[in-house]
Parts: C-alpha cells; structure tokens; sequence
C-alpha cells in the first residue's frame, strides 16, 4: 500500500511539473488612464492590429507574432514601444499624459518590457550627441564610461529578460558606443584603445 501511494504521489509531482504550452498568439491588456482615445495601434514586422479602448482606458486583445521583436504602439499621436512574442500575457498600466514613458507592465514578458521602458527613460536623461563631441578626451571618456555603468546597472535590476531582446539591446548598445568613439576620433583625430 505504502509503495502505491509513493508511486501514486511520484506520478502526480512529475504530472504536475509538466510546463504548460507556450500559446501561438500573446495577449496584450492594461488601462490607460486619462486616455480619449479609442484605439491603440500595434504595428511592425507581422503585425498591423487595432486595439479597442473601452470607455474607461481598459483594453485586451491578442496578436499573433512570428517574429519576436520590438513592436511600436501608437495612441493617437504618441508612440511607444513594447517587445512581443507568442506566449506573452502583458497587463500594462499608465497615463495617456505620460504616454509609454510611465508604462509599468505585469505578466508574462512584464522584465522584458520594463527594461525597455527603464533603457528608453534613461536615454532622455543623457543628453545629446553633441554634448558628449564638445568634450575634451577625459571628459569624453568619463562620460561614455559612466553611461556604460548606469545601463549596465539598469540591466542588473530585471532579472527575467527575454535573452533575444537583450541580445539585440546588447549589440545595439555596443554599436552605440562604438559610433560615439569613432564620430570623437574623427573630429579630433585621435584613437582609442
């Protein structure tokens, strides 16, 4: 009897540690608040879809992605961004005043979109390209190293991050940087190591 309920008990724990499917579609909802809007629009790559807004800012709907990526949403004349993949079940909140820069996302796929919002607040904060061409070298070098570290510790704080797009946000962030040397070498025809 002991042996069967053992067996019995083993069954059920690898039964019910058996992961779910990954759905073929994601699930995108939330509540814009102050909105006058009716619609929100998704658009990129695979995807063209307008969402509803009800009465109250509340909205759900699910879009069929064949290419995760980087997907831009539109509330009337705002733009925002969020990565999409199929078997996200995203719930976002914000201000239609503060239009993508104040989203905070739960859910499934909730770090990945997170971080893209914390990567693009943080890029109004850093001034422009300009700014960092004006410099002298220390100053230049100082100021790239810092921006490095303040993403890198940016990063450090969603754990959970959908390794495509911190793989793409990676290279692009390197790319980045690497303009930057090459733009001040050629204004100031010097060379970095």
């Amino acid at each position: 009897m002991k042996l069967l309920l053992s067996v019995s008990l083993l069954f059920l724990m690898l039964c019910g540690c058996t992961p779910a499917p990954v759905k073929n579609y994601a699930i995108i909802s939330g509540l814009i608040k102050n909105n006058q809007d009716s619609v929100l629009r998704i658009s990129g790559f695979d995807v063209q879809k307008n969402i509803k807004i009800n009465k109250d800012g509340s909205f759900r709907d699910s879009l069929k992605i064949t290419n995760p990526n980087r997907y831009k949403m539109y509330l009337n004349n705002k733009r925002g961004y969020l990565f999409l993949k199929n078997g996200y079940d995203l719930n976002l909140e914000g201000d239609a005043a503060s239009f993508f820069l104040g989203f905070s996302y739960t859910g499934i796929g909730s770090e990945t979109n997170n971080l893209l919002v914390a990567h693009f607040n943080y890029s109004k904060t850093i001034g422009q390209v300009r700014d960092y061409l004006d410099l002298n070298e220390v100053d230049f070098v100082a100021k790239l190293e810092k921006a490095k570290k303040e993403l890198d510790s940016i990063n450090a704080l969603y754990k959970n991050v959908d390794t495509i797009f911190l793989n793409t946000t990676t290279r692009q962030t390197t790319n980045f940087f690497s303009v930057m040397e090459e733009m001040y070498e050629e204004k100031y025809s010097i060379e970095f190591k």
